[in-house]
């Protein structure tokens, strides 16, 4: 199994070399466009080699671009293409299911009503013949004037864990950000298949607010991380986000981008300390389970909910917490199971009564009305998943939750 992680770094340049990179960026976009356009206009032509045939003379000409940036032009554009192809197959499938309409996915582009656009600047490169990483961790980088070479910052444990940990480097893409100027380098690695048979830990995750998370384990013990002290600083975000939107200003917007970042990284941060102790606690070997929270609507789940816990449930990175566990369980032999979310908050552990009315979401209260078993009611959740867990274990290819009629 081959995984991949995003391997960030800092590049300090020159003036002259930032005025290079910048008008790599720019003629790259340019040229991406450019392409883009002539795929919409051409009946979504998808065959790099006919591309190729058809405009890589313009854009080195046009550009006076290097050969390996001009491939990098079209490939980038065709990945994107193809990206949006396959997100708009499964929106239109949703619609049609929901609707009662037939869709043909050869169709697919015809609900494109104009090309694609790409707006921020950045510039693709390919490993050893656009770009590289030498050996004293400087970095070296193709612009349209040649190559440059740049000292890189590299966070501590970086340089040795990427280079010396069996990790193999294949693109890149450079990114400036107020005027600095940042490599993102997709690292991948080849790590053994996970198996039923030698699974030690099977851990059940219940996502929520109040408890970050809720974990389950097949000792029956229970752990939860407080959303306590987490609630209190979004709070603080949002009345100062909302306190700078009154003054309307352009150092106020200013003031609320710089706001949004930071939160943003903190929220990250969160999720990364909260995965990586999970990860470690319970070691190699371990089928962790989280619920699937696709198309969920926590409107539809609870309308009485008050306006800021609606807020704050739509706004908190739960997607991006699953993707860092999923990652960390693969670096460590372990493995991320989605199962269904149904039911999972409303069936009784001790007897398997679901009814939605036994969760006391004001006392924070699962108490069953045919077994009158009384459980904390994110526990009741962590559980559930963790059973689900065990019955994949056992052979169930989907295991969920159905309510008896």
């Amino acid at each position: 199994m081959i995984i991949t992680e995003v391997l960030k770094l800092k590049i300090n340049v020159s003036q002259k070399q930032a005025d290079d990179l910048m008008e790599t960026q720019r003629q790259f976009v340019t040229a991406c466009n450019m392409v883009s356009q002539y795929i919409f206009d051409h009946g979504f032509i998808m065959q790099q080699r006919v591309l190729q045939d058809r405009l890589y003379r313009q854009i080195r000409s046009e550009f006076d671009m290097p050969s390996f940036l001009a491939q990098s032009v079209i490939k980038t554009v065709l990945a994107k293409y193809k990206t949006v192809k396959t997100q708009n197959i499964q929106k239109l499938f949703k619609q049609a299911k929901k609707q009662g309409w037939e869709f043909d996915p050869k169709t697919v582009f015809e609900y494109l009503w104009q090309p694609i656009k790409f707006k921020t600047l950045f510039v693709q490169y390919a490993r050893k013949y656009s770009y590289s990483v030498l050996p004293n961790g400087s970095v070296s980088i193709l612009t349209l004037h040649g190559r440059e070479k740049a000292t890189a910052q590299w966070k501590v444990g970086y340089f040795d864990k990427f280079y010396k940990g069996g990790w193999e480097q294949t693109s890149a893409t450079l990114h400036e950000r107020r005027g600095k100027f940042y490599l993102h380098i997709a690292m991948q690695k080849e790590v053994g298949e996970f198996s039923k048979d030698t699974v030690k830990h099977v851990v059940g995750i219940d996502r929520g607010l109040r408890q970050i998370v809720t974990v389950c384990d097949e000792r029956g013990k229970f752990h939860f991380a407080s959303g306590k002290q987490i609630a209190r600083r979004r709070r603080h975000f949002y009345e100062l986000r909302r306190h700078l939107q009154m003054k309307n200003t352009k150092s106020s917007k200013r003031r609320i981008r710089t706001i949004e970042q930071r939160e943003n990284r903190w929220m990250v941060d969160v999720n990364h300390q909260i995965s990586k102790a999970l990860v470690e606690y319970y070691g190699p070997n371990t089928l962790f389970v989280l619920e699937d929270l696709t198309d969920i609507s926590f409107d539809e789940k609870n309308n009485k909910r008050k306006k800021d816990h609606k807020r704050e449930l739509h706004s908190w990175a739960f997607y991006d917490f699953q993707q860092k566990m999923v990652y960390k369980a693969l670096e460590n032999q372990s493995l991320v199971l989605e199962v269904s979310a149904a039911y999972t908050s409303q069936r009784c552990p001790k007897c398997g009564r679901i009814h939605k009315e036994n969760r006391k979401h004001e006392k924070h209260l699962y108490v069953c009305d045919c077994c009158g078993h009384q459980m904390n009611d994110d526990a009741v959740g962590a559980f559930n998943i963790y059973r689900l867990g065990t019955d994949w274990i056992a052979g169930v290819e989907n295991p969920h939750y159905e309510k008896l009629s």
